[in-house]
């Protein structure tokens, strides 16, 4: 059912891909192999010419630290990505603790803590602030959403998010995102641009299954 091919998407797509899939079916090994692919940046590239393309990568994991499970971390995450490329918007986006003149090196530099709440307003300066995007085009990856898991915030709130994302700058940014069959998943991102995984890797696996399992003298 795709209207575009997955290759295609990255030269010339918009909004969300969805790589769906069941549990063990390789939706984080595909998204790795994506991120660390020699092809991505050549792609993205393609796409975001004459404008520079940023990307950046975010990796839920549900038994792992609350940072790495929760809207913070994926915002802190993204912003991480975007900032270490495009330092010159520090001032734009952190314009409350910008203060060049304040510090020398010949002081001792005072421990800097930001604020959650001016965490997200800087993402959110980012997102709704068109310097950024005057010369770079944005493409995030996030995989596995099912385990995102924040008490703040919901699965279906956290889609919303990420298609209001794409949709306020749809030349300018788009998202390759992975999850489980979760409704909210389902009914929330296109079909039309959706990978279905494990119809792609069950021949894959019923071989591996059958060569490691059948073969076993143990097994009956």
């Amino acid at each position: 059912d795709l209207s575009i091919s997955f290759k295609d998407w990255f030269t010339i797509g918009r909004g969300i891909c969805h790589i769906l899939g069941k549990p063990g079916s390789g939706k984080s090994t595909m998204m790795r192999f994506i991120c660390d692919h020699k092809h991505t940046p050549q792609l993205l590239d393609q796409w975001a010419r004459p404008k520079a393309p940023i990307v950046a990568s975010v990796f839920f994991w549900k038994p792992g630290t609350k940072l790495q499970k929760t809207l913070k971390g994926l915002v802190l995450s993204l912003l991480h990505h975007i900032l270490q490329r495009l330092p010159e918007l520090v001032p734009i986006l952190f314009e409350e603790y910008w203060d060049p003149y304040g510090s020398s090196p010949w002081n001792l530099q005072r421990a800097l803590e930001i604020g959650d709440n001016d965490i997200f307003l800087a993402f959110e300066r980012l997102v709704k602030d068109k310097t950024a995007f005057n010369s770079h085009r944005f493409c995030f990856f996030i995989d596995g959403l099912d385990e995102f898991d924040d008490p703040r915030e919901r699965h279906s709130t956290l889609a919303r998010r990420l298609l209001e994302w794409t949709n306020s700058h749809p030349d300018d940014l788009k998202i390759c995102v992975s999850s489980r069959e979760l409704p909210v998943f389902l009914d929330s991102f296109s079909i039309q641009q959706r990978l279905t995984l494990n119809l792609l890797t069950e021949p894959d696996i019923q071989k591996a299954v059958r060569k490691t399992l059948v073969g076993h003298s143990r097994f009956i």
